[in-house]
């Protein structure tokens, strides 16, 4: 029964995928003008591409960067220019690039990728969720995405010390319940100390030690 169930499962899944893929296979789009914070082109089958495809290191680096800023779509088989020049056979596969993104970041980044033709030549549009967390890539490199002086973007390192800013703006991280290293009864102001007393002995289940 259980080599049953495994038989159909891996039935279901083939099934799935090449209904996605037939699904979203060849559908003319539009593409951006120009990349921006939340827009970057990758060529898949010119210069260093041109005989395995991009590094997919870089495409990790890129979902990674988005992630930790505003989100945004990473377009596949597109020049610097914004001109299409058509993906690598081993990218072609929608299903299979989100599962590799999805493998390679930590926590895994869930893509979603679609199959589209442009100028006669395929792209693949992959769309970067905004994080709720800090992602990284999956041995731990930290990245965020900024504007250059010139309007381009770049993909660099999220330091340390910017972490907790980075989970300050999303709401993940209450400064107020930190603790002060170097802090001592004598910082504290009198008459708030006096204050919270009061408001502490005005509730019937304060905790009077604190009194």
């Amino acid at each position: 029964i259980n080599d049953l169930i495994k038989a159909i499962n891996c039935f279901y899944m083939l099934f799935f995928k090449e209904k996605q893929s037939e699904s979203k296979r060849r559908r003319p789009m539009d593409i951006p003008s120009k990349e921006s914070l939340t827009v970057e082109f990758k060529s898949d089958t010119t210069g260093n591409a041109s005989k395995h495809g991009v590094d997919e290191s870089l495409l990790v680096e890129a979902v990674v960067a988005m992630f930790n800023s505003e989100g945004g779509v990473l377009y596949l088989g597109v020049e610097d220019d914004g001109t299409p020049t058509g993906l690598n056979r081993k990218h072609a596969d929608p299903v299979g690039l989100a599962a590799l993104l999805a493998n390679k970041t930590m926590p895994p980044i869930r893509v979603e990728s679609e199959l589209n033709t442009m100028s006669g030549v395929e792209v693949l549009r992959i769309v970067v969720p905004k994080g709720t967390v800090v992602g990284a890539t999956s041995d731990g490199r930290i990245l965020k995405r900024v504007v250059r002086v010139d309007g381009s973007p770049e993909n660099i390192p999220m330091y340390p010390f910017e972490i907790a800013t980075r989970l300050g703006n999303l709401g993940k991280l209450d400064f107020s319940n930190e603790a002060v290293s170097d802090a001592s009864v004598e910082d504290f102001d009198p008459v708030e100390v006096s204050r919270l007393r009061r408001l502490i002995g005005s509730l019937p289940d304060s905790d009077r030690t604190l009194l």
